[in-house]
């Protein structure tokens, strides 16, 4: 079942802030109406009778389990199929040049490397990591993990040898994709060295897959090093989707909470649908589209990755780090950044639809985004000047230390009275953890533990994380930017 991902014509801020606040009206008054209906944006082998199943309070949270599903054919086959011509990613490589992969070479390109993950044994619920910088071949291991039915954690590049060791144990990865080195601000990081490092006695890891990236050598350990270029020149450009159920895991994300680098779970079907809609409703994303995120796009923004797919988007790779400065030669036409990103932007030159996802600033952006830090979408979109409102599913609420509401101007901690799609589920290996953290403080409401003020006129601006300490603490060097640390 599926049904088109085309969106209608380009709305004012004013008329789509009218459509999302029906739509999230609608989630809330009948979700079960609600979410079926919407379902059928996805590409499914055999449609889901529900929607949601469950209780919130225990963490016991299902949506759409009876469904049978594989992300991928939502996200490359369907575009392969109908527009295999199309863009599906525009890479600014750190090389200087631009590489362009239609819809039909990524298909290919995630099923030769989908073939290479099961010859090395990988199988559906396994955990893969992912250590490679913003590019093609990234975008490529995660939807190949996804085809496989693995479940992947996205390492950004500047993890050093603790930290990365630390997450390949607490995710339990049984394989990990790397690269030899990386290019990041016109320097080289060594990837494999310090890859070799934090596996040094992690027995768990069963084999490496590395991508000759530069001309550096590696010396390749025996037996569990991989020559990830040889390995996919040997693979079938073709692979069947392993099809999975629609609360199967799909993603690891580290979690904004206490335990660090323990990450949440998200489930694919919901996470899958979430993503779509958020950028078809409220970003007004459409098939064709360039969308540009210069933040990590394999970490907490990996719903901009799977969304923009799932809508026949194109999405553009910034590694090389210069792509704000040529937003018309790009064709850009939708940029989601952090006010960082944006500072050294020409506002006069950005796109109609820039979306700021974190503080609020005082450039050009026409909408501002409370943006979960663990992957679970955008949660409330606020356009300056017009009005704001909460996204499909989400029934926010600010409260103090005490559990209060807080009034208008003040801080606190955001909760949720309902469990939405793109929920995390889990802590890896610790549920118990997981409700007592997030459900049991506060008891019929989820804790997102992100921080929000209120604004006069009822929107909210994130403010930060709820134990930014914990965060900052698990790392030997500078605060890291993506899925172990800040977004």
């Amino acid at each position: 079942m599926s049904r088109s991902t085309a969106a209608a014509p380009r709305l004012s801020p004013a008329a789509r802030l009218a459509q999302c606040q029906r739509l999230h009206a609608e989630s809330l008054a009948q979700p079960e109406q609600f979410w079926h209906r919407e379902a059928a944006a996805l590409s499914w082998v055999r449609s889901p009778e529900r929607s949601f199943e469950g209780d919130l309070s225990e963490g016991d949270v299902s949506w759409f389990g009876d469904g049978l599903l594989n992300v991928t054919l939502s996200c490359v086959d369907r575009h392969a199929a109908a527009t295999p011509e199309r863009p599906a990613l525009v890479w600014l490589r750190p090389e200087g040049d631009v590489e362009t992969l239609t819809y039909r070479a990524l298909r290919q390109q995630m099923c030769r490397m989908a073939n290479v993950l099961l010859r090395e044994g990988v199988r559906p619920a396994d955990r893969v990591a992912v250590y490679l910088p913003v590019g093609a071949p990234l975008v490529v291991a995660l939807l190949a993990c996804a085809r496989v039915g693995a479940v992947h954690l996205c390492v950004p590049v500047q993890a050093d040898p603790p930290w990365l060791r630390r997450a390949l144990r607490v995710a339990r990865a049984r394989l990990l994709v790397t690269a030899n080195e990386a290019h990041v601000q016109g320097e080289r990081l060594a990837l494999w060295e310090r890859a070799d490092e934090a596996l040094n006695g992690l027995g768990r890891v069963e084999a490496v897959l590395v991508q000759r990236r530069t001309g550096a050598r590696v010396p390749l350990a025996y037996a569990r090093d991989h020559d990830l270029e040889r390995a996919l020149a040997l693979a079938r450009p073709t692979c069947a989707p392993a099809l999975v159920q629609g609360e199967d895991g799909l993603l690891l994300v580290a979690a904004a909470g206490e335990d660090g680098a323990r990450p949440v779970l998200h489930g694919a079907a919901g996470f899958l649908l979430q993503a779509l809609l958020v950028q078809r409703e409220a970003l007004g994303v459409r098939p064709g589209d360039r969308v540009l995120c210069p933040s990590d796009v394999g970490g907490p923004r990996s719903d901009v990755l799977f969304g923009a797919l799932a809508l026949g988007a194109t999405l553009v790779l910034d590694e090389r780090g210069d792509a704000l400065k040529q937003l018309d030669a790009l064709g850009v036409t939708h940029v989601l950044a952090s006010a960082a990103d944006l500072a050294g932007a020409p506002a006069a030159r950005l796109p109609r639809t820039t979306v700021l996802l974190d503080a609020a600033w005082g450039g050009s952006a026409d909408l501002h985004a409370v943006w979960s830090s663990e992957g679970a979408g955008l949660l409330l979109a606020h356009w300056p000047g017009v009005g704001a409102t909460p996204l499909f599913g989400v029934d926010p609420v600010v409260l103090d230390t005490r559990g209060m509401p807080v009034p208008r101007g003040a801080e606190g901690e955001l909760c949720t009275r309902a469990s939405w799609p793109a929920q995390p589920r889990t802590l890896e290996s610790d549920h118990a953890r997981f409700v007592d953290q997030r459900l049991h403080r506060f008891p019929g409401l989820y804790r997102t533990l992100e921080r929000c003020q209120v604004l006069p006129d009822g929107g909210l601006a994130w403010t930060g994380r709820e134990h930014e300490a914990a965060l900052v603490g698990l790392t030997s060097a500078e605060p890291l930017s993506g899925p172990l640390g800040h977004a």
